[in-house]
């Protein structure tokens, strides 16, 4: 089984009902590679920060504080297998916690970290609260397996009323990684399980962001169809250090600014 994706000015979305039997020697994905080249470039730091300040943060250009839509429930999904090492999992934790300042203090949070076994390392938690939290969560290694961490997304987000989500707030998941799940190349039908996640992440009305961290990523399409879209939810960055400059360039929000939790 393989799903139908459409192509619209460079901008892949997944249809989530167009499902269709795909008879290609058990292929799920198949395309040009020159569409998945431009993927590996990385764009300048400035253009990265305005489109995650635009998109994930809801924020027109360097607004502080300003509500333009509802709130919104916040799930950090972190690679913190052996692929990535100790140090830069650490990078990734220091630009979660800057996130958090940068979203309306009614924002809520909670974190998934990515392993051999994933860990919901705490559900839905205010500002304050979500900062210690994650400051506290710990490197794991072990193998990179995404899909055990967007099931356990999956049932934060929508499926346990005990995780502290909220109904009617703008659901989105942050995934950091520095590549694609790790697995057996012939194992086709793990991938179509992480597709399929993902589009019931999207079905239960949550957006998939996806940063991916590093240089001519393998497999790429694999994130790339993880994303809600190609234009605004997929980044790519060079390391994890220039992620953390890219956020630490976004002004905290004016009520962390005044408490001095903003950096």
């Amino acid at each position: 089984m393989g799903i139908l994706l459409v192509y619209h000015k460079f901008n892949v979305r997944v249809l989530s009902l167009a499902i269709l039997v795909c008879c290609c020697q058990g292929a799920f994905w198949e395309t040009t590679d020159d569409f998945y080249a431009m993927f590996q470039t990385i764009p300048p730091i400035p253009e990265i920060r305005q489109k995650l300040m635009r998109y994930f943060l809801d924020r027109q250009d360097d607004s502080r504080g300003k509500r333009y839509i509802s709130y919104h429930d916040i799930v950090f999904v972190l690679d913190s297998s052996n692929s990535i090492s100790e140090a830069d999992f650490n990078l990734s934790l220091t630009a979660a916690q800057g996130l958090v300042t940068r979203f309306d203090p009614d924002t809520m949070f909670a974190a998934v970290t990515i392993s051999t076994n994933a860990s919901v390392n705490f559900n839905f938690k205010s500002t304050k609260a979500a900062i210690e939290s994650i400051g506290k969560i710990q490197y794991q290694g072990g193998k990179k397996n995404i899909l055990n961490a967007l099931k356990k997304t999956l049932n934060v987000l929508s499926l346990n009323a005990d995780s502290g989500v909220r109904a009617g707030s703008r659901k989105r998941v942050l995934l950091v990684t520095n590549g694609p799940d790790e697995r057996n190349l012939n194992e086709t039908e793990k991938l179509q399980k992480i597709i399929w996640i993902a589009i019931q992440l999207r079905i239960r009305g949550a957006e998939v962001f996806v940063v991916v961290v590093g240089y001519k990523i393998p497999r790429i399409e694999e994130l790339i169809q993880i994303a809600s879209s190609t234009d605004t939810h997929f980044y790519r960055v060079s390391d994890m250090l220039s992620f953390k400059q890219i956020v630490d360039g976004i002004p905290a929000h004016i009520v962390y600014q005044e408490q001095n939790l903003g950096k």
